[in-house]
Order: C-alpha cells, then sequence, then structure tokens
C-alpha cells in the first residue's frame, strides 16, 4: 500500500493482466500445484472409480420416473445458436436440455431460438455461483462440472500412456471435486445429487479412442462425451456448436508449443471467427482450447452416427 496526503493509506491500483494471460493459465497453475502438494507417495483417501457414478458417488441424472432420456440436446453457446427460431418448441420437447457456463436466455432477443428449459448445467471449473454472471434463477435437474487434468506433453497417438491420468493427478482431482461439491451445495443450498463431476473415464475416452491430445478440452466438447457415456441409448443432438467452423490454419500455436517443448497455458493457440457468444457485441481475440481438434472430433461422431446437428423436425422421443 502507499501512502496519501495526510498518512491515509491508500490502495494501488490491481495490475491488469497481460495480453495472452488467460483463466486457463491461472487454472494450469492452480492444478500442478494440487499435483505438487498430493506427491506420489501423498496419502489421501480416494474414494473406488466407479464409471457409472464418477469418483463423488453421484449417478447422473434421470427423468423424474427414474428411467434415462431417450432424446438430449446440447445447446452450446456459439452465434449460430440465435440463427433458427424455428427449434425453440423442438428444444423443450426434448427429454433433457442441456446449457453451458454463463449462457444467456432471459430478456434474450434469441429465446425463441434457444427454449426455455435446462436440465443439465455444465460449468467449467472457473466458473462459480457468486459470480455476478450466475443466474441464480435456473434450477437444473443437475449440475455438472468437469474437473480439468491438462494433457502432459508428449500425450500423442504414438504415446497413449502418456495420456494416462497419473495416481497424483487422480488424488488431485479427487479433492478438487471434492472442493467443488462443498462450495456449490453450501452456496445454492443443492441436495448431494443435484451435484455431479464428469467421470475421469470421459477424459480418457477423449484423449485414447478419438485422438484429442489438446491441453485444455472445452466444457462443450466434454459434455457431448459425458452425454454419450451417461447415457448411451439416448438420441443425441448438438446446436450452436460454431467449434466445426474453424479451420486447421485458425489453430497453428498448438504445433509450436507442442515442438518446442512448452506446457504453459499463457497464450491463445486459436484465433477464428467463428469465436464469440451469440450474446456477445465484441470479438474474442482467441481461445485456448484447439477449436479445429474439437470440430473434427464433432465430425467423427456425427459420421458415426452419435450425434446429430438440430433441426425443427428432430424427432424428440
Amino acid at each position: 500500500q502507499g501512502r496519501a496526503e495526510g498518512g491515509r493509506a491508500m490502495r494501488r491500483p490491481r495490475p491488469r493482466a497481460k495480453a495472452g494471460v488467460t483463466v486457463s493459465f491461472l487454472m494450469f497453475a492452480a492444478w500442478h500445484a494440487e499435483v505438487a502438494a498430493q506427491g506420489s507417495d501423498a496419502k489421501s483417501t480416494v474414494l473406488q472409480h466407479n464409471g457409472s457414478t464418477g469418483d463423488i458417488g453421484v449417478a447422473p441424472a434421470m427423468l423424474t420416473n427414474g428411467t434415462p432420456p431417450r432424446s438430449i440436446v446440447l445447446i452450446a453457446n456459439g452465434k449460430s445458436a440465435q440463427g433458427n427460431k424455428a427449434v425453440g418448441r423442438t428444444i423443450d420437447r426434448m427429454d433433457f436440455v442441456v446449457r453451458f457456463n454463463y449462457f444467456k436466455i432471459r430478456g434474450s432477443a434469441a429465446a425463441a431460438a434457444l427454449g426455455s428449459r435446462t436440465d443439465l448445467w455444465f460449468l467449467s471449473e472457473m466458473k462459480r455461483p457468486a459470480a455476478r454472471e450466475f443466474d441464480k434463477t435456473i434450477h437444473p435437474r443437475q449440475y455438472v462440472i468437469p474437473v480439468a487434468i491438462p494433457a502432459r506433453l508428449g500425450c500423442s497417438k504414438k504415446a497413449l500412456k502418456k495420456c494416462t491420468v497419473l495416481p497424483a493427478e487422480r488424488r488431485a482431482w479427487n479433492t478438487r471435486g471434492r472442493r467443488l461439491k462443498n462450495l456449490y451445495c453450501g452456496k445454492l443450498k443443492l441436495r448431494p445429487d443435484s451435484f455431479r463431476i464428469v467421470p475421469l473415464e470421459v477424459l480418457e475416452t477423449l484423449r485414447q479412442k478419438y485422438g484429442f491430445f489438446s491441453m485444455w478440452p472445452s466444457t462443450g466438447l466434454l459434455g457431448i462425451l459425458y452425454v454419450l457415456h451417461s447415457y448411451p441409448d439416448a438420441k443425441v443432438y448438438l446446436h450452436g456448436y460454431d467449434f466445426t467452423r474453424a479451420k486447421k490454419s485458425d489453430c497453428p500455436e498448438e504445433a509450436v508449443r507442442r515442438r518446442e517443448g512448452k506446457a504453459s497455458a499463457r497464450t491463445y493457440i486459436c484465433r477464428s471467427s467463428a469465436l464469440g457468444h451469440f450474446w456477445e457485441t465484441h470479438k474474442k481475440s482467441g481461445t485456448v482450447h484447439n477449436m479445429f481438434a474439437e470440430g473434427e472430433v464433432i465430425r467423427r461422431l456425427s459420421k458415426d452416427g452419435k450425434i446429430a446437428v438440430l433441426k425443427a423436425t428432430s424427432p424428440t422421443s
């Protein structure tokens, strides 16, 4: 602190983050600090990993009658989400509607294209219920949070062993998941079954089956894999996923990062005209997500018949 005239304490302004220093860099640093704290020999109580419930022991949400949903639509926040006003009613007829991060419906001119329901709400680990952007009037069946484990350098198709989750990473993942559960259940007064951490199998499947080796998969991509993992018999539709429009040339920094052996998430790796949320007027300068690689995964899932783009005529049962 500095001193103003008369000896009164005066706070110095907090320094602004330099361009390219992202929230994901802070998450990256916090993650590695957590892993270091766990250590290879750390004693930690970790529940048995269970593919049906996840490590914090909560099952995926079901319909009111206890059966799994037969139709699910995931509404991403891309600008194309507001482009087709004919799909709003179709969205609300789906068994489950999935939305992401600080999405906006209330007061939006695009509400007719977005529907009104929210059954699963996926939030990045860095999104918090105390934030001004967090809409507490939304009451989903379940909040779902992916706890990020950044891909280590060397993780690739030729070195899948380097993509596996290490014991210290698993303990750190478990610790962070429990902290988030306590935070959400405390702030929002949730029942324990209203909050779920994305099981680690989802991340492992993304890397080992679908060849996604970028450091930070987006919440939207993890949401797709989570839904396919948790509800394997449901028809799954996508709406507003603009990452599929990105070109390989939009994401050159990913290859540079791997070639130079830099593991920092400090710099953006993609810059594309496909970036941006439908309610925003400013243009985002970049993202830490590999948009082209995510688009490749989505195209493969579509080709395999696991997902489809939402249309006004899409069947809902």
